[in-house]
């Protein structure tokens, strides 16, 4: 199971390191009631993938546009991990502009290190 955590939280963080510009990413602003999460998903879709509309996983939902791809991985960690129940996704929205991940060399890169 340690393994399965940590496949997933190198993918996520493998996507997110992806993005090397920073005017990109959007603009995190703390709650009105001053209180933040312990912890938040940033989800950036890939190239080519649009909004699948509001999703949710454990207690939470999300605006959608995390894409396919992202949103399958996502339902898969909440699932599998239900002590992740509670953590928000952090989207972006259609101004973002999706980036191109190379998920082959990703999945080359944790099978050869695992």
């Amino acid at each position: 199971m340690k393994k399965s955590i940590r496949a997933v939280l190198f993918l996520l963080a493998s996507a997110l390191t992806a993005v090397t510009a920073p005017q990109l990413l959007p603009v995190a602003q703390a709650a009105p009631s001053g209180d933040c999460p312990k912890a938040v998903i940033v989800a950036l879709r890939g190239s080519g993938e649009g909004s699948i509309g509001p999703q949710n996983y454990g207690n939470i939902s999300s605006s959608g546009w995390e894409g396919n791809t992202l949103s399958r991985l996502l339902k898969r960690a909440y699932s599998t991990f239900p002590e992740i129940a509670d953590i928000p996704v952090l989207g972006v929205d259609e101004s973002y502009e999706a980036i191109s991940v190379p998920l082959a060399s990703i999945f080359l890169e944790s099978r050869v290190s695992t």
